[in-house]
């Protein structure tokens, strides 16, 4: 099982685009305000990255609110000439900073700061920055401006939690950084959890002082129980449903029943969470398609325990001769070429109205050498029904998504394997 959860982590990671598009974005949101503020040449010694991006935590897909944070070191000599406004200084300094990002950016949708950061919005949805403008000490905790709590100034120091991160990390051989990821993804496919992000990683980090690591299944399931005594009343029931889903997974391993394992994790983690397809190679070669769509990019994902559907499956061997596809997959039979398959939702018990996503995976040299990988997310055409044909060998992968109130309340996934 612990291949699953490492390609997990290899599907969660940003890609090396996506770390890019941050990293131009903040050195050249922190490059406009170095040369306005500073004569010096900038050389990055103004920036201090934090959080998530800071510790690499930061996982995909990157969703609309996504932001960096970054922070934004201030000559110190800045603070007499604010200090002397009568009112408000902090929000003068908020409104300075934008106007100056303002007057450089023509990329962006929206440029607005409140309180002690200053946001920039960017039109392709990729990243945003979060700027927070600070004035270093010598002891190196900031001063940060603070325009709701009577135009004040606080003390910020991120270098406490990043250090205790660094070392928890270092200790565990990398353990915290990956466990952060994983359990990031369960908080973004759990939208009724009211925990942040910050504050889980705290936990973590709690967690493996005194914890040594085995497998994932087994310190996944050992996390949920420890959360359970600290987390508040609220957030209880949520932390439960993980636990009993990870007993469970954990009670399939051991009976080697390691599809029902999966299912119990992609209702945990999300469909992001690999099937055992996605393990299988064909010389070595995975065969990813580009631009592939992912339901977690589109919906928001809340799979509801008492929501269930089946999919059926009909193979059409000639004109009179019909067989179910468990025929053949309960025999270890592989589907001959050029036969139709009829896809149906059966036993569905969610009430209408909801809308029907399909998605047909590909794989394999044949698929890729005729650039018929197929990785679109397409509406329900044939009202509770997808007509496919047997086209290419080796396995396949069929996809359908219940989308109801604009959540994804329940999928299921058939291998289709072809001779």
């Amino acid at each position: 099982m612990e291949e699953y959860f490492i390609k997990f982590l290899e599907k969660i990671s940003l890609t090396s685009n996506q770390i890019d598009d941050a990293k131009t974005k903040y050195n050249w949101v922190c490059k406009v305000l170095h040369n306005y503020f500073y004569e010096t040449k900038y050389d990055w010694s103004t920036k201090y990255l934090f959080w998530s991006y800071k510790k690499k935590t930061n996982i995909r897909p990157i969703i609309k609110d996504q932001d960096v944070d970054v922070l934004f070191k201030l000559p110190n000599n800045l603070y007499e000439k604010y200090d002397n406004y009568k009112w408000n200084w902090q929000s003068q300094l908020l409104q300075e900073i934008r106007s100056v990002l303002a007057e450089k950016y023509t990329t962006t949708d929206n440029i607005k700061w409140w309180g002690k950061v200053i946001l920039i919005e960017f039109t392709d949805w990729k990243h945003n920055i979060e700027l927070l403008p600070a004035f270093e000490n010598s002891d190196k905790i900031y001063d940060i401006p603070n325009s709701y709590d009577w135009w004040s100034w606080e003390k910020f120091n991120p270098r406490l939690e990043i250090d205790n991160f660094y070392r928890s990390n270092n200790i565990n051989k990398w353990l915290t950084k990956k466990l952060s990821k994983i359990l990031k993804k369960w908080l973004k496919s759990t939208p009724t959890l009211n925990l942040k992000s910050y504050k889980l990683e705290q936990y973590i980090i709690v967690f493996l002082n005194n914890y040594k690591f085995n497998d994932y299944p087994t310190t996944i399931r050992d996390f949920f129980k420890f959360l359970l005594g600290k987390i508040d009343a609220d957030n209880i029931s949520n932390i439960e449903t993980a636990l009993n889903r990870s007993n469970k997974s954990l009670k399939y391993i051991n009976d080697w029943k390691i599809e029902q394992s999966l299912d119990e994790y992609i209702k945990i983690f999300g469909t992001f969470f690999p099937r055992s397809i996605e393990l299988r190679k064909n010389n070595s070669k995975s065969y990813k398609a580009p631009d592939e769509s992912f339901i977690n990019d589109l919906f928001r994902i809340n799979l509801v325990d008492q929501y269930d559907f089946n999919l059926s499956c009909d193979v059409e061997v000639d004109w009179f001769r019909k067989y179910w596809l468990w025929d053949f997959i309960n025999n270890f039979i592989k589907l001959p070429k050029k036969k139709k398959l009829i896809f149906r939702i059966i036993d569905i018990n969610i009430p209408q109205p909801y809308n029907v996503k399909w998605k047909i995976r590909n794989f394999w040299s044949q698929a890729e050498d005729n650039g018929d990988l197929r990785w679109e997310i397409i509406n329900d055409w044939w009202w509770l029904m997808k007509i496919e044909n047997t086209k290419y060998k080796w396995d396949h992968v069929v996809e359908c998504y219940i989308i109801k109130d604009n959540i994804c309340v329940a999928e299921k996934k058939l291998e289709v394997p072809i001779e």
